[in-house]
């Protein structure tokens, strides 16, 4: 969609959604708001063709990216140095042929290797850190957000 009919409209739905997806989980209090704005982001790409399909699909990969982490670093501490290096280059080895598949395959692989990344360096320095339930909360709202707009959007382009 690459036309610049109703930009301004477009532009203001697209930057009332961004503020949402800041706002609430800083309203909830919730461990790291930014990661819903950042979901948000990532999610919604107002220029696309299918937008509201796309967004669902990558929605639906981060989302279960976030449940995976969470559930993994619950049964296996950070402290196994060895078990998180060998998913860790699993995944870099796999990233390139996963980033060819379906956008929720993409989307999964993007968030699962931008999350073991950060998760892992902030246990580096601080050993007794766990992974936040709150993450799959940031994760839902800015995806919640991303389709939310994308509905509006789509509809601005019938």
């Amino acid at each position: 969609y690459l036309t610049n009919e109703r930009i301004f409209t477009r532009s203001i739905i697209y930057s009332l959604f961004a503020f949402l997806s800041l706002y609430v989980p800083y309203f909830f209090s919730l461990y790291k708001p930014y990661w819903s704005a950042l979901t948000f982001i990532i999610l919604l790409r107002p220029k696309e063709i299918d937008i509201l399909s796309k967004t669902i699909d990558r929605f639906i990969g981060c989302l279960v990216a976030v449940i995976f982490i969470i559930l993994l670093f619950k049964v296996v501490s950070f402290s196994h140095t060895y078990f998180y290096l060998f998913i860790f280059l699993t995944l870099v080895f796999m990233l390139p042929s996963l980033l060819k598949m379906s956008n929720s395959v993409k989307s999964f692989a993007t968030t699962l290797f931008v999350i073991l990344l950060i998760e892992r360096t902030f246990y580096t320095y601080h050993p007794n850190y766990f992974v936040p339930i709150s993450r799959v909360y940031e994760t839902f709202l800015g995806g919640f957000f991303a389709i939310m707009a994308s509905l509006i959007l789509k509809k601005l382009r019938q």
